[in-house]
């Protein structure tokens, strides 16, 4: 007797739960039953002017004396042209010889007719000043510094640039054959 009662007491509060749920949904409509008419849209203001025109994006130029530069992270080939089939000039990897991060000033980019993009890098070897191409997937995330060290070997002297302005000025002296400098 006891199971047949919690069964009635289930089947009401479902049929129960039920009414009143069907009662909530048909409230929800339009009490007056019809259909809606949209405004005439004549009768709308028309909209403001902008106040300024946003003009073309462009890019902005690197300032002078400003560099970018990232780390190498996995080995690559140094390229003559920003292509795969271009000649290699060297081997670059991600440990110096000394075993500290190998670092690359970022000197230009550019994708080859794949889409791949490329990095002009100046590679740090011998001949000095030595320029490449690098697959931008090999280098790390790009940081920027401000700051060049200018040596003058006419007036032995040391100038350290910050943002294109002088921060500290040094003596410098110049090896010889018979005592190099370090």
């Amino acid at each position: 007797m006891r199971g047949f009662t919690l069964a009635l007491v289930v089947l009401g509060i479902v049929s129960g739960t039920a009414l009143i749920a069907a009662k909530l949904y048909s409230s929800r409509g339009d009490s007056s039953g019809g259909d809606v008419a949209a405004p005439d849209s004549s009768t709308l203001p028309a909209p403001p002017t902008a106040a300024f025109t946003i003009p073309r994006p462009r890019a902005l130029s690197t300032p002078v004396g400003t560099t970018r530069w990232a780390p190498v992270l996995r080995t690559t080939s140094v390229r003559a042209a920003p292509r795969r089939q271009a000649r290699a000039l060297e081997r670059l990897g991600p440990v110096t010889p000394e075993g500290t991060s190998n670092i690359v000033p970022v000197l230009a980019r550019r994708a080859d007719d794949a889409g791949q993009l490329w990095m002009r890098v100046r590679v740090p070897a011998l001949p000095v000043n030595r320029e490449g191409w690098v697959p931008r997937v090999t280098l790390g995330g790009y940081t920027v510094v401000s700051t060049r060290l200018v040596v003058d070997l006419d007036r032995f002297e040391a100038t350290l640039y910050s943002s294109d302005k002088p921060v500290f000025e040094a003596p410098i002296g110049v090896g010889t054959a018979n005592a190099p400098t370090p």
